[in-house]
């Protein structure tokens, strides 16, 4: 997803860098490096405990916004034509309500706008969906960025001229998106996923494309009540270290989610983004409930994202660029489950 890097301060809480091959990085220098050099991270504090899963954990609160800076994928990285050899660390991100979210019922959401937003009083209302039709699909599946991918499986480190973007659809967010679509036809929620490449040729114009492309798709099938616009975040510190945001579900690892929902304030008509933000709570309560720790706080964007097409319209971020492409594959099932659970519960 396109956003500009926000710098945020850190809460750290453990850290852990984890050597591969013949790269064996003392600890010791990697945090100094970290204390005198990264600009992002700011107020480190250890404490807490590292995660089951990966031994490379670090429990974290908020790193950044969003990465992808460009359309090529090096993103947040300058580099020369070699490339270097940088971090890659998992964390576990856990928001802490005293660093300035919006928070109830297991749900945190971050606001990047001038609105204010009274979770509670929203969570209080009833789901404004469109009502269920007897025939057709409920859910649109469907990509902005579809090329944007994932990095190696238990890579500790990447390389900064290796690119995010892939435009197979079986090794991007596409994938990550089939898996997910799939789990809801399975349980019973019929489902039309979109596998345009709107991203390519051109990156600029891509939320113009997937928007003509979802209402053609609303005009086919009236029926569609959601619209989730899958992507995959970016953690990238302006020194190039690469986050990789997982959590331990069941054993398995699972990349942490992210719900964004848009607002107007960027100047375009957007009169139904509550509705858009207590659907997004809902399904947030609904993962944390079932799975916790698998959720971000939510985003509360400046932008509307081609959301004013229905009042169950969001961004759904599985992951981020660090994360390998099973760990996302991983939750697309999770977040699949329980969007299916709502939307029957709320017909």
């Amino acid at each position: 997803m396109s956003r500009k890097i926000r710098r945020h301060n850190f809460m750290v809480f453990s850290l852990q860098f984890k050597t591969v091959g013949m790269t064996l990085v003392p600890i010791a220098l990697i945090a100094l490096l970290l204390l005198l050099f990264s600009g992002e991270v700011a107020g480190v504090l250890f404490d807490g405990k590292v995660g089951q899963k990966a031994n490379d954990n670090v429990k974290i609160d908020s790193p950044q916004g969003f990465g992808d800076q460009n359309s090529n994928g090096t993103e947040g990285v300058s580099s020369s034509e070699k490339g270097k050899i940088l971090p890659l660390v998992s964390v576990s991100l856990a928001p802490k309500a005293e660093n300035g979210y919006v928070s109830n019922e297991r749900v945190y959401l971050r606001n990047h706008t001038k609105f204010d937003v009274d979770l509670k009083s929203i969570m209080e209302s009833p789901l404004n969906l469109l009502g269920r039709k007897k025939e057709g699909p409920q859910v649109l599946v469907i990509h902005t960025h579809g090329s944007e991918s994932y990095s190696e499986k238990n890579a500790a480190t990447y390389n900064s001229n290796q690119s995010d973007r892939n435009t197979d659809i079986n090794q991007n967010v596409v994938a990550v998106g089939s898996t997910f679509a799939k789990t809801l036809t399975e349980l019973g929620i019929e489902t039309v996923h979109d596998t345009t490449m709107y991203d390519r040729p051109d990156f600029n114009t891509a939320y113009t494309k997937s928007g003509e492309g979802a209402q053609k798709w609303l005009d086919k099938y009236p029926s569609i009540r959601v619209i989730v616009d899958v992507h995959r975040d970016s953690i990238v510190t302006s020194e190039g270290i690469k986050y990789r945001p997982v959590v331990d579900i069941g054993g398995k690892s699972a990349a942490q989610v992210m719900l964004v929902v848009g607002t107007p304030q960027n100047g375009l008509s957007h009169k139904n983004w509550r509705d858009n933000l207590n659907f997004a709570a809902h399904w947030a309560k609904l993962l944390e409930e079932s799975n916790p720790g698998i959720t971000r706080p939510i985003d509360l964007s400046k932008d509307r994202y081609n959301q004013q097409l229905r009042t169950g319209a969001v961004i759904l971020e599985v992951g981020s660029s660090g994360n390998c492409l099973d760990e996302a594959i991983e939750s697309a099932k999770i977040c699949a489950k329980s969007l299916s659970k709502l939307l029957t519960d709320n017909n």
